[in-house]
């Protein structure tokens, strides 16, 4: 990687802005320098704030620590054993997780509101008795407008739901690499989704475990097999996949990694 310092412009500080969680917008300005001291400061290096060799190798090191990747080995695996396309797979987990599969002991993850709200109902209890004050938690048709952005905020509002009913918070977001939803539990051979949140926390093993029994389940493989976009899809995100152009998304992973 390219030494770095306050002023320096393009791709490479939009990959050290991202290692960094700032918005990557490929301008080393104040907010990055000052992220960079501080980060140096923490690790014990002179904090300069010019990235060169030895920031570089503490920010990788600290990001595949945070972020607990799979490794490339195991999706070769995964598509020998389902004879599937390996580039399939990377693009089901870049579109679904954009690679990251666990950050600060937390799985990536995702809670749906209006999926808590068909649980609360399940289990015979009336969610319009716990809207107040928890609007953004609970509402009965999907929307993205209470997403958070962030994988801590995602938890915030999973530790709020569980308040309401524990099964049914779990059961109301989706985890891992591949975001499969906690309501998914049985397929993926959990006893329950609070199991599956807490075998998803331990390591990206437990992801992609997740995930194979999940398409297998769902009888999803022979579309992966044939590409068949729209149909993986519908029965990966539901019929509102196309409100998101997650067909499209996903075609167009594959065709990067293909």
């Amino acid at each position: 990687m390219k030494v770095l310092i306050k002023g320096s412009k393009g791709g490479d500080v939009k990959v050290l802005q991202k290692y960094l969680g700032i918005t990557p917008d490929g301008d080393f300005g104040d907010v990055t320098l000052n992220k960079v001291k501080a980060f140096q400061s923490s690790k014990g290096l002179t904090s300069d704030g010019i990235v060169g060799n030895k920031t570089w190798y503490k920010i990788i090191e600290q990001d595949l620590r945070d972020h607990n990747y799979i490794t490339d080995a195991d999706l070769i695996l995964a598509s020998i054993e389902l004879n599937v396309d390996l580039a399939v797979i990377k693009a089901i987990k870049e579109v679904e997780s954009g690679g990251i599969g666990i950050q600060n002991g937390i799985p990536t993850m995702l809670f749906e509101g209006h999926i808590f709200w068909q649980r609360l109902q399940a289990r015979k209890i009336n969610p319009n008795n716990y809207v107040k004050g928890n609007e953004n938690i609970l509402y009965p048709k999907w929307t993205k407008r209470y997403y958070t952005g962030k994988n801590q905020g995602e938890y915030e509002r999973l530790k709020k739901a569980i308040q309401i009913n524990e099964a049914a918070a779990y059961e109301s977001a989706s985890y891992g690499l591949f975001q499969i939803m906690g309501n998914s539990y049985r397929m993926c051979g959990y006893s329950s989704a609070k199991e599956m949140f807490q075998k998803m926390c331990q390591n990206t093993d437990n992801h992609l475990d997740a995930f194979i029994k999940f398409i297998t389940a769902k009888n999803i493989i022979p579309y992966l097999r044939t590409k068949n976009w729209k149909k993986i899809a519908y029965m990966y995100n539901g019929a509102a996949y196309a409100q998101n152009n997650y067909h499209i998304k996903l075609e167009l992973a594959y065709n990067k990694y293909k």
